[in-house]
């Protein structure tokens, strides 16, 4: 019989709270931990050659499994590797657990090279933070960070783990488990039904469980009763989009066209969202995109109980009827790549119960528009900016939910953060379709360059802007890391390939060779 050690109880600790699933990254403060890991064939063991990689995907998880997984990250340069898409995790309120491995507890006074102040690195990204002291408070120390994942809608939980606490013998316990969660106060949701009846015209901001499953149903059939327009965040989480479900309006990510989009609405109430601001000031333009001239109620926190506030709403508004989102599935596409084209290619191709993340930055603006009519999906995006979420977002999700067909858009230079994953993707027989939106460039930072002031349209190529000398070979890339890959230059082409993709089993990766864009 394998010794137990404090890393059994810990991963005890994880398993009864439902926390079954690790992407790692270990080193040698973690072989005890990676060790123990092998002794459970219950836990899923996902390794990635890359910390970013395994932290996009622990959130990609999360937000489709609606529970935590486990990171497994070494010391505090392993975290740092991981922190980027940790921070977009945080700001989608995913609920994530890292476990960070630390130098034994005698060892620390050394400052050996890979030493450093772990808890310090953590803490802008996590909501939760403890160095487990002694082997007989791991127990406790595990479930209180499982707690702290699960509670308020999703949080950062960072639990530091010693290498000689992880090796020493099991004692102590695995306590129970808690979730908490804020509860709205009645008076002001009843206060938020008077407002939406008042006759104004109102916009619904929603975000967290209005935007799928139960809650979107909800959230439809409020805005139905009352006449409101609903409205999310551009950087959301999860959204539930496609034929039958209520009809939703994306808030842009251009300041002006965010701004025009709400001019018009005298009252805008908040549920499960945060108010909308512009990602970055611009010279001359607002950072808050809601008019000065509308009322603006934050009804319920993405940390309070939204779908309880939710049902609350919809029984005192009543009505079952919703909404549903007008936009036909476009004509097919031919010819070049451009965006258009691969939009309306991707459109026709969106399969029933098809998860599709998404990081095409500038080339896939405009998709939530084109796709509304589609058949019904999941849609997820970076939420926190911090690029090089896509393919990691898509490596959770398909882990989270197998028996679903994944679809990956992502820029060139998105995935050139990431790529790893494909590895990863390759070795679980993931099912998995990638399109790379092949444009070669940073194409949008020129696009900010114009908005900043700081570069005219017609103005010398930036060296710090281009990808296409030499230009990134994703077919070969790919390839290398043991995914079928292709390359496709017209929509024809690539309608065919992504059909093709979606309906063979495992990882198929295609280079969508875009026109060039002046």
């Amino acid at each position: 019989m394998t010794k137990q050690t404090g890393s059994h109880l810990m991963l005890d600790a994880l398993l009864e709270a439902g926390v079954d699933t690790i992407f790692g990254n270990p080193g040698t403060s973690e072989m005890h931990l990676t060790a123990a890991i092998a002794d459970y064939p219950e836990i899923e063991k996902v390794l990635c050659l890359f910390e970013g990689g395994a932290t996009g995907a622990a959130d990609g998880y999360g937000r489709m499994k609606g529970k935590p997984a486990a990171t497994l990250l070494h010391l505090g340069p392993g975290l740092a590797n991981g922190l980027a898409n940790i921070h977009n995790a945080k700001k989608a309120g995913t609920p994530m657990i890292n476990v960070i491995g630390d130098h034994t507890t005698f060892h620390k006074q050394y400052d050996a090279p890979l030493n450093s102040d772990i808890e310090g690195t953590a803490a802008p990204y996590s909501q939760w933070i403890r160095t487990v002291a002694e082997p007989t408070s791991l127990g406790t120390d595990t479930s209180e960070a499982i707690s702290a994942a699960v509670s308020h809608g999703g949080q950062i939980s960072s639990l530091i783990v010693p290498a000689d606490i992880a090796w020493s013998d099991r004692k102590g316990k695995t306590p129970a488990f808690s979730v908490e969660r804020e509860k709205v106060n009645p008076a002001i949701l009843d206060a938020a039904i008077g407002v939406m009846k008042n006759g104004r015209k109102t916009g619904l901001i929603v975000g967290r469980e209005a935007l799928y499953g139960e809650g979107l149903k909800l959230a439809g059939q409020i805005a139905a009763a009352t006449g409101a327009t609903l409205f999310f965040p551009y950087a959301s989480a999860r959204v539930q989009r496609g034929a039958g479900l209520p009809a939703t309006k994306r808030i842009p990510f251009p300041v002006e066209a965010a701004v025009e989009m709400l001019a018009s609405y005298e009252q805008l109430l908040m549920i499960g969202a945060v108010e909308p601001v512009a990602f970055f000031a611009y010279p001359g333009k607002p950072s808050c995109v809601v008019p000065e001239t509308a009322d603006l109620l934050n009804v319920v926190t993405p940390r309070e109980d939204v779908l309880a506030a939710l049902h609350y709403i919809a029984d005192q508004t009543g009505g079952d009827a919703i909404v549903e989102d007008p936009t036909p599935v476009p004509d097919p596409a031919s010819g070049p790549l451009t965006t258009d084209t691969l939009m309306r290619t991707v459109a026709n191709a969106m399969q029933e119960g098809m998860i599709l993340a998404e990081e095409g930055v500038t080339t896939t603006r405009a998709l939530l528009a084109t796709i509304g009519g589609c058949p019904q999906h999941d849609y997820l995006t970076n939420v926190g900016g911090s690029i090089g979420a896509g393919l990691p977002l898509a490596l959770g999700a398909a882990i989270a939910c197998p028996d679903r067909p994944v679809l990956c858009i992502s820029g060139d230079g998105s995935a050139s953060y990431t790529h790893q994953v494909l590895w990863s993707m390759a070795r679980h027989k993931l099912n998995v379709t990638i399109v790379i939106c092949a444009n070669h460039s940073y194409q949008i930072l020129k696009g900010e360059m114009y908005r900043v002031g700081a570069m005219k349209p017609d103005g010398p190529r930036n060296p710090l802007l281009e990808l296409d000398d030499p230009r990134l070979d994703w077919v070969s890339l790919a390839k290398g890391y043991g995914v079928d890959s292709l390359r496709c230059e017209t929509a024809e082409e690539l309608d065919f390939e992504l059909r093709k993709g979606l309906a063979t089993p495992g990882p198929v990766l295609i280079e969508a060779a875009l026109q060039p864009v002046d």
